[in-house]
């Protein structure tokens, strides 16, 4: 489904919803949830907010794992430490306060060899990390307009129309990000670069990955890395373009014109960041409350069924 800009002045977190993306960071485990919009004057936007916020809003689907069942788990920070065989599991909404849990039955072997059924409620992060659910975004809210609380917004970052442009057109093929573009630009290279080097990258059947090992071959001037079609292989900039780009209407102006041929949407694929940068994503500017942030370790009251 196709997404429209709003009208009017574009405001954080107001816009059509271009894509909806589950974020964990390594480090600190959290998962966050990133929304790219495109808002008013045909500006992106990307847009991070709490897990909480997201569930609350429809924009992510919580499963519980059905590999998960039959298998041993041990829960953390249970006194005593509960270890059994997970039974059943289940999410559950509180009617009043609306935070999602999932309900845990577990089959454990008492101390007198017997087995019992016992109950634990997990908080999100805590089922995640113990990979008992899954969340996924909901497909069907692509293309749907939204509004999202200010207040309820960790981050936000917008994009100019060039990019939006760019990242609009290739986003689908490629699976690159807003954030991915910017990066580029901010490393140095010009729009019309980046956008031969992701034509390259469809012609060459490729994707983010392929993009980015373009441009780091325009950067340093090392192609030999590169993989293309056919076996064939460039020494330069200038070879490269003469072998991808056949068609003189792949350039920026037939996109930012709207006269470019639309591409095919590949199979989703992992997205990379820039190695060419110093920074992973164009920079992100704090917006909104950042309390909302999700986290836990897997805490909740249990008892024998």
């Amino acid at each position: 489904m196709g997404a429209h800009a709003a009208t009017g002045p574009s405001s954080p977190g107001t816009g059509s919803i271009l894509s909806i993306k589950v974020d964990t960071n390594p480090t600190t485990k959290i998962t966050t949830v990133l929304v790219n919009l495109l808002g008013g004057a045909g500006q992106a936007q990307q847009v991070r907010v709490s897990l909480e916020t997201a569930i609350s809003m429809g924009l992510v689907i919580i499963t519980p794992s059905t590999t998960a069942v039959g298998q041993p788990v041990s829960i953390p920070n249970t006194d005593p430490q509960l270890t059994g065989v997970v039974k059943s599991l289940v999410v559950e909404t509180d009617p009043v306060s609306k935070a999602v849990t999932l309900k845990v039955t577990l089959t454990v072997t008492l101390a007198d060899g017997t087995k019992a059924d016992q109950v634990v409620s997990l908080d999100l992060p805590g089922a995640l990390s113990l990979g008992l659910v899954s969340i996924t975004p909901d497909a069907t809210k692509i293309g749907t307009p939204v509004v999202i609380d200010p207040t309820k917004i960790l981050e936000s970052t917008s994009f100019t129309q060039m990019t939006t442009k760019i990242g609009a057109y290739f986003g689908p093929a490629l699976g690159v990000t807003f954030a991915q573009l910017a990066a580029y630009q901010k490393a140095g290279f010009g729009l019309g670069e980046i956008t031969q080097a992701c034509w390259m990258a469809v012609q060459a059947g490729g994707n983010a990955t392929l993009l980015d090992q373009i441009l780091t071959a325009k950067k340093t001037g090392n192609f030999s890395a590169l993989v293309l079609p056919g076996g064939k292989t460039a020494s330069n900039w200038g070879q490269l373009r003469k072998l991808l780009l056949t068609d003189p209407r792949q350039n920026l102006g037939s996109i930012m014109s709207g006269k470019a041929t639309p591409l095919p949407t590949a199979t989703p694929v992992a997205t990379v960041a820039p190695v060419t940068t110093t920074s992973s994503t164009a920079p992100v500017h704090g917006n909104g409350n950042t309390n909302s942030h999700g986290n836990g370790n897997g805490n909740g009251k249990h008892g024998t069924k």
